[in-house]
């Protein structure tokens, strides 16, 4: 089993992997990489049997975000 999510940009799979996104992200937060890609692989499996194209994805937070406070898209 893969650890790598896997979403269409315009109809094309890529692939995150734990290691580029954590690197991503700047390493200092391993633990919320870990937990967010979880949550994604566990949601997206029950919103479809076929990966999701990216940009369709929103994901509220509680963690402002300066372009936008509540939603982060993908």
């Amino acid at each position: 089993m893969s650890n790598a999510i896997t979403v269409l940009d315009n109809g094309h799979p890529i692939s995150f992997t734990f290691d580029a996104t954590n690197a991503h992200h700047g390493g200092g937060s391993p633990g919320g990489v870990t937990h967010a890609l979880k949550a994604m692989r566990a949601a997206f499996r029950l919103l479809s049997d076929t990966p999701l194209e990216r940009r369709e994805v929103t994901i509220v937070t509680a963690f402002p975000d300066p372009e936008d406070a509540t939603r982060w898209k993908w």
